[in-house]
């Protein structure tokens, strides 16, 4: 038979039976040894003093014989490990490069040194510790609630019915280290937003957070993998730090470092996701939870031999962190250039830096509420979210000197405006008055740098020059500043025609030349003059307050216009025609003059002419229900509370209407807005400045209280198509066409190529005013 070497059991037997009398022939068939291989260990045996019938053998005993046994059989040859002795330091060395022991053996061939590989793998093993078996330490249980361990693993492949085509899924994987409950979220991706939608999943499973996260190198949570200093993601270390779990990332390539979810990916795809169907993503997620509850959860556990969900519920459970009921707010992380408009981009968003950090590369955080930019780990500003194409620009960053063209804010220009005088303050804020201020915003700024080159007084003085004039245009006020007209009279100082303004006019009507407010230079002008005062000429001729050369260029034609009250007749021409315009305008009933009414207005003065009985007749045309106008709708004052020349006394319908006012009564602010208007000589801008209002209220308190200016024998020189004006602001048409068609008649020309003078005319007993009308 074959050579078999016999093992100590088989020793035992063979002595065993030898001390029982067996022969040597009975035990090697007893043992189904070879006889000589018995008869050598029976020798070896009495040669060391044992004996038939003595008690079986003892360990030493047997040790003794298999000793004898192998010194008589002479060993190894003795040779083969001094010669591999000689090269040990060699084979060390080949062996700590990495080479294998089969290349080894070549390179001894090939240097001399033939010895069996076998012998030479004894010898690796016995004296450099080759192919020692690694050394298993098992790590200590941690208690319960202190850690779990995740992990990602493929499932398998998946025919999606939304997509219509086959997919990877895979499944994220999270297992409690105490008592291997397990919860599996399925995803198709393995990215950021897949962990952290798992994760708030199992915790909202287990209904607690672990202390303790073990993960694997997932590149979504662990941005660099070393066995030292592991580089976690901020967003992921974000949301421990709001969970209150700590990150504890698993030894690269080491899947013993996390065994439990490690064992439990296997098992997951084969119980769970092979051989099954699913309807859709949603379906496959239901039934993946009721599988790690049902299925996972309560089969006998392999190691712990012990049912998952029991222990969970019984013993971890009641040890877990609490589960914060708020969402965690999952924030964007990004780095930006801070571009020369002061601004990055993030999102598809702007926002505003300041501008020491233009150039710099900075870092931005985003979340749902507020977007925070860092540069070396230091916060420099903060914004609130924008949306995609949104900007959001904090004005503040810009640098001083710039950031009111950037705000583009009416109120930064008002009140850096306000600081250079109050008529530049004024002008600002009535330039960038409207729906759409910015409109008129460089218009603002320009005027703010004027005063850097023509100084704050100048400017201030140029622009309540402008304002007198209702000239809401900065070109106009450069103008004027650079014509140095800023200083002179306003068109409240008309009333007192001082003698530099009488020289001026003097000099147009001789020159035939005017020079705009504002130029600097002067152009031909062809026009007909006409002046119309209420003043005595030739006793202001008399007294030195009138210049005579300037009377006589004025008086080539003079005519008088007497007042109302001198006009019986025209009363009640005027008066039909105003009923007329009522009627014509409102489409009201048409009205008539009773005779006792047509009487009644014959006989009053009028001291507000024709604008009182203008305003008079239209209040009882639109107030009276009546066909006839009575004198008693007039409610006319009798002669002896008649008012005295150059007072106002309006007509009173008889359902006249109570003033509305929200505050003061409607008799004191008239009162009030009258007298200011007589203080400024019914300059509106002056006025509205006086009583701190815009110019369009102190319009409206005018048409609303029926101010006018107190001037006897008052007419206009325009006329209006009643069909084509509001109630309220009619107007006539009175005689002047036939005043004017007789200064056309006077008309002449000054000389063959010489520029046309200014035509003039002169009237008398007229309101006191200065018309200047270019044609």
């Amino acid at each position: 038979m074959a050579y078999r070497e016999l093992g100590v059991i088989e020793i035992r037997e063979v002595l065993r039976r030898f001390g029982l009398g067996e022969g040597v022939r009975a035990i090697a068939r007893g043992t189904g040894s070879d006889r000589k291989t018995v008869a050598k260990y029976v020798a070896a045996a009495v040669a060391l003093g044992l004996r038939r019938g003595d008690p079986p053998p003892t360990d030493e005993q047997v040790a003794s014989v298999i000793a004898a046994v192998h010194a008589a059989a002479g060993g190894r040859p003795a040779d083969v490990p001094d010669r591999l002795a000689a090269h040990r330091d060699q084979i060390a060395t080949w062996l700590a490069d990495g080479l294998r022991l089969t290349k080894v053996h070549r390179r001894l061939r090939a240097q001399g040194v033939a010895v069996p590989y076998s012998s030479l793998h004894r010898f690796a093993q016995a004296h450099l510790g080759f192919g020692a078996p690694t050394v298993t330490v098992r790590v200590a249980e941690p208690p319960p609630g202190e850690a779990a361990e995740v992990d990602f693993g493929m499932l398998g492949l998946w025919f999606d019915p939304a997509s219509e085509r086959r997919r990877r899924v895979y499944g994220l994987l999270i297992t409690l280290c105490f008592s291997r409950y397990a919860f599996l979220a399925i995803t198709l991706r393995q990215d950021l937003p897949a962990v952290l939608d798992g994760l708030e999943a199992a915790w909202t499973f287990f209904g607690g957070v672990v202390r303790r996260l073990v993960a694997d190198n997932l590149t979504p949570v662990v941005t660099r993998a070393d066995r030292y200093t592991p580089g976690i993601n901020r967003v992921f270390l974000e949301y421990a730090q709001y969970r209150g779990f700590v990150v504890d990332p698993a030894v690269p390539a080491h899947p013993t470092g996390k065994p439990k979810v490690e064992r439990g990916i296997p098992y997951t795809r084969e119980d769970f996701f092979r051989g099954e169907s699913f309807h859709d993503l949603a379906d496959m997620q239901t039934r993946a939870l009721v599988w790690s509850r049902d299925v996972a959860g309560t089969r006998l556990h392999g190691t712990t031999r012990q049912v998952p969900r029991i222990v969970f519920e019984t013993v971890e459970q009641p040890t877990l962190l609490p589960l914060a009921p708020e969402p965690f707010d999952r924030p964007t992380w990004a780095r930006a250039t801070v571009h020369p408009d002061h601004h990055l981009q993030f999102r598809h968003a702007l926002y505003s830096v300041p501008t020491r950090y233009i150039g710099h590369r900075v870092e931005v955080r985003g979340d749902s509420r507020l977007v925070r930019i860092y540069l070396h780990r230091e916060l420099i500003k903060v914004h609130a979210p924008q949306p995609p194409g949104g900007r959001a620009t904090d004005y503040t960053d810009d640098p001083a000197e710039r950031a009111p063209y950037a705000m583009r804010a009416p109120d930064a220009c008002i009140r850096q405006a306000e600081q250079l005088g109050p008529a530049v303050g004024q002008f600002v804020g009535v330039l960038l008055s409207g729906t759409f201020p910015w409109a008129r915003l460089r218009q603002a700024q320009k005027l703010l740098r004027l005063a850097e080159r023509y100084g704050a007084a100048r400017v201030n003085a140029a622009c309540a020059r402008a304002l007198a004039f209702e000239l809401l245009d900065v070109r106009r006020v450069e103008r004027i500043l650079r014509a140095a007209l800023e200083r002179e009279p306003g068109p409240s100082e008309r009333g007192a025609f001082t003698d530099a303004r009488q020289a001026k006019l003097l000099d147009v009507l001789e020159t035939g030349a005017v020079r705009r407010l504002g130029s600097i230079r002067s152009a031909p002008v062809d026009a007909w003059l006409m002046a119309a005062t209420s003043t005595d000429l030739d006793a202001a001729v008399r007294a030195g307050r009138f210049r005579r050369d300037l009377y006589h260029r004025l008086a080539v034609l003079t005519f008088r216009l007497p007042p109302l009250r001198e006009r019986g007749a025209d009363v009640l021409l005027l008066a039909e025609r105003f009923l007329a315009a009522v009627w014509t305008l409102e489409g009201s009933p048409a009205k008539r003059l009773s005779p006792e009414a047509r009487e009644a207005l014959r006989r009053y003065a009028w001291p507000g002419n024709i604008r009182e009985l203008r305003n008079g007749i239209e209040r009882v045309g639109l107030l009276s229900d009546e066909e006839v106008v009575s004198a008693a709708h007039l409610e006319l004052p009798d002669t002896s509370t008649r008012p005295p020349r150059g007072s106002s006394a309006p007509l009173r319908a008889k359902t006249g209407t109570a003033a509305r006012d929200a505050g003061v009564g409607a008799e004191d602010d008239g009162a009030r807005l009258a007298r200011a208007l007589r203080e400024t000589g019914w300059n509106i801008s002056h006025t509205a400045a006086r009583l701190g209002m815009s110019r369009h209220t102190v319009r409206l308190g005018i048409e609303k209280y029926r101010l006018r200016r107190e001037r006897p024998g008052e007419f206009s020189t325009r006329s209006a198509d009643p069909r084509r004006m509001k109630c309220g602001s009619l107007s006539v048409r009175v005689g002047i066409e036939v005043g004017l068609s007789m200064v056309r008649r006077a008309r002449r020309r000054v000389g063959p190529g010489a520029p046309r003078a200014p035509r003039t005319a002169a009237t008398g007993d007229a309101p006191e005013s200065a018309l200047s009308r270019l044609r």
